[in-house]
């Protein structure tokens, strides 16, 4: 039974949330006024403010309007100078020298950052293949006493793969380069395996030569080792028979050399992270697959898309002569390797008969360098000892035996 009251009831007032109106309101006035004043101030003022933020935050306030893009835009210059003076190291500034102050664009920013993050992203990776695959490190426990050396093999491989990763970068663009101008238009687009050293190696000499040459020892080896994983990523393990390959879906063939060099001249080490970070072998082969597929105009329409990711064009490599070019892809046996060592051999830091032996033979020191400890006689890194004990009466619990290597 409905009460009787002495007044009408009418649409009740919220007050709430007039006060959050008004605060809100009034914030945005504050804001206003801040970015007003913010405006206002001399040029040399908005540079130095800009320079002091994280460059994420600087990427977040040109996209709030046009005025603070326009600011942005104007103080780019003393951005990139004041970025590469305080935030990239001697390695990253020789691979990537600064533009002269009236040419930088923070487009030199966000590719050395990209060039970071890729280098980063694939040493994980390769941190990961080690500890599991090599050392067999694969269980949560085991990970946990070998995360020390896992963080050590990490951070000796970013400046490693970065330089790794300038080298195709900088190999693609002169290799295209030379494929654009002596190709015949009338023999359309093709990609076709070369393994002519003549025709390949002064190219790949003429970008190491700029580089520090021990700085090309340490990356030597690294690069052989990474081929060969990768490599390893887009075949079926070995070990499996017949019937297991066929449950678990792996009938595709392996990839060959020249889908391999493919991924490796026109992908570079972005395209190699993106496939490795796949969790399947049918996934990595579906991903390589689909790259070499979207570069070619006669399997896809939207390759000038395509060719647009790679950042090649350059009025030496118009985007427009690319559906006619016939582009030599060095297998990665072909890639580096010779053109190293000859640069190496002038150095003197290589002597010709270990230039001659097979690189695999190395990859077990490889790894312990990377790792800081030698894999081959220690399961685990060696502990100090706290006192003198000869090395015949020590109890060895660390040490492996002959035919236990730990690798399988």
């Amino acid at each position: 039974m409905p009460s009787k009251l002495p007044f009408r009831l009418g649409k009740q007032k919220d007050v709430k949330g007039d006060e959050k109106d008004n605060r809100e309101q009034g914030q945005s006035q504050q804001n206003a006024a801040f970015f007003g004043r913010l405006l206002a101030l001399p040029y040399e003022l908005q540079a130095q403010i800009l320079c002091e933020l994280v460059f994420v935050d600087l990427l977040a306030l040109r996209l709030t309007s046009h005025a603070c893009w326009s600011m942005v835009a104007a103080c780019q210059s003393d951005i990139v100078r004041s970025w590469t003076k305080h935030e990239l190291n001697r390695l990253e500034r020789s691979l990537y020298p600064p533009p002269t102050l009236g040419e930088a664009k923070l487009q030199y920013i966000l590719e050395v950052q990209r060039q970071q993050a890729i280098a980063c992203k694939l040493a994980r990776n390769v941190a990961d293949f080690v500890a599991r695959k090599i050392l067999l490190r694969d269980t949560v426990r085991k990970r946990e006493k070998f995360q020390p050396a896992w963080e050590r093999m990490y951070e000796k491989s970013v400046p490693l793969l970065f330089t790794i990763g300038h080298f195709l970068k900088e190999y693609r663009k002169l290799l295209l380069q030379k494929c654009v101008a002596e190709s015949d238009p009338k023999h359309g687009f093709r990609l076709y395996a070369c393994s002519n050293m003549e025709y390949l190696k002064p190219l790949q000499k003429g970008i190491l030569t700029k580089y520090d040459p021990r700085h090309v020892l340490e990356c030597h080896r690294m690069c052989y080792f990474l081929f060969q994983a990768f490599e390893q990523k887009l075949r079926p393990p070995s070990y499996a028979s017949p019937v297991e390959k066929l449950m678990r879906g792996w009938i595709g063939k392996p990839a060959s050399p020249e889908e391999i060099g493919t991924v490796l001249l026109l992908g570079g080490l972005g395209q190699v992270e993106k496939i490795w970070s796949q969790s399947s072998y049918n996934e990595r082969r579906k991903a390589q697959v689909a790259f070499v597929k979207s570069v070619s105009p006669h399997e896809t329409t939207k390759w000038r898309e395509n060719w647009t990711k790679i950042c090649v064009e350059s009025p030496l490599i118009p985007l427009d002569r690319i559906s006619v070019t016939q582009i030599a892809i060095p297998l990665p046996q072909d890639i580096w390797r010779a053109a190293a060592q000859d640069v190496l051999m002038a150095e003197n830091l290589i002597e010709e008969d270990e230039a001659a032996e097979d690189p695999a033979l190395g990859l077990r020191d490889f790894i312990s360098g990377l790792v800081g400890f030698d894999t081959r006689r220690y399961a685990s890194p060696p502990q100090p000892r706290t006192t003198d004990i000869d090395d015949d009466e020590s109890d060895g619990e660390d040490e492996v035996g002959d035919g236990s290597d730990s690798d399988g």
